[in-house]
């Protein structure tokens, strides 16, 4: 009967558990969620972008077998640390072996439930070799909490506001002409105080600040903290296209897609830098890139037609697949300002 009670507004994989084992699967479920939400509170899961799997015995008095590579640490050790993939085998109370990798060599005589974690795909729970959803929360990781996922989402919602750059007073300023067609002299500045005003209206918990040094003489555009999480998030700004006086009269800077590849480099050094100085907080990297290419622009041009205002539009910059395979390396963004056609 107290099983029974204890089943009331249970969620599938634990009624689940309880049907398969009773009083122990249900003790197995409640040991591999305790220490899903305990291991995600120091690593952060949007950065496991492979994912984690986390084993117990459901009998702990039948220990996990394990072999090779397998090392006893605890998980506060793991922070700061830049992993895409964990495996946790968890060998009895306050003992486990942890793996920087998934499919880790971990058996057992016993049977065995498995929180998995893969990202952006799914957070599950595994019983007898099937999978029950486990995530009832609106963010991708029910046993974490977002921070950097609170961030993208931010940064996608300003890139699908800016398309037409009308909403922010900045933007609009950093324009040589209202066609849109080409920069300013130096938009930097305006570029930045418009993603740090939408960031710090949209990003609740977290400090938003302009130019941080990552080093004595290296400054990143803006950095994000969340202090209470312990976690940071750094952000590279670059422009493409062109930008001159308003008299037409010539551009003094021109910049094409090397200069987006350039900027995701600059970031990884950043990155390096950071892990090198803060090593216990995790950080991770983002670029943000405006983009205003126009195809054949001249410096005395005033109109321009949808084809060649439209070229680049959906012309991402193939940046390398190892810079963007870091765990530390946040996807990039890129908002193609539209020009007036």
């Amino acid at each position: 009967m107290a099983s029974a009670f204890r089943l009331i507004g249970a969620g599938s994989y634990q009624v689940a558990a309880y049907s398969a084992h009773g009083d122990l699967g249900l003790e197995a479920v409640v040991r591999v969620l305790d220490t899903a939400r305990t291991l995600l509170s120091h690593v952060p899961y949007e950065m496991l972008t492979t994912g984690v799997e986390i084993v117990t015995s459901v009998d702990v008095s039948v220990p996990l077998s394990v072999t090779g590579g397998a090392e006893h640490r605890r998980f506060d050790m793991l922070e700061g640390k830049a992993l895409s993939a964990i495996t946790v085998a968890i060998m009895g109370a306050g003992s486990h072996r942890v793996w920087d990798s998934l499919n880790a060599p971990v058996s057992s005589t016993s049977p065995t439930i498995i929180y998995r974690y893969i990202h952006h795909d799914r957070e599950v729970v595994e019983i007898d070799g099937s999978e029950w959803n486990v995530n009832d929360s609106p963010w991708p990781c029910a046993m974490g909490t977002p921070t950097f996922s609170n961030l993208e989402e931010a940064l996608d919602r300003y890139t699908k506001l800016n398309r037409i750059p009308l909403q922010c007073a900045h933007l609009v300023s950093s324009w040589r002409d209202d066609e849109r067609l080409a920069f300013a002299p130096k938009p930097e500045h305006l570029m930045r105080r418009s993603l740090i005003l939408a960031l710090q209206y949209a990003l609740e918990g977290a400090t938003v600040r302009p130019e941080q040094n990552q080093s004595e003489t290296r400054p990143v555009d803006i950095e994000v903290t969340w202090w209470d999480s312990r976690r940071a998030a750094i952000i590279e700004i670059k422009w493409l296209g062109a930008s001159g006086p308003t008299d037409r009269s010539k551009f003094t800077s021109t910049h094409p897609e090397k200069r987006a590849l350039d900027g995701l480099k600059q970031l990884a050094d950043y990155l390096d830098l950071r892990d090198g100085t803060t090593s216990e907080i995790p950080v991770m990297g983002y670029l943000y890139v405006f983009d205003a290419r126009r195809l054949g622009l001249t410096a005395s041009q005033t109109a321009i037609s949808r084809e060649d205002g439209l070229h680049f539009q959906f012309s991402d910059p193939p940046y390398p697949a190892d810079l963007l395979a870091r765990a530390d390396m946040g996807s990039p963004y890129r908002c193609f300002l539209e020009p007036v056609i």
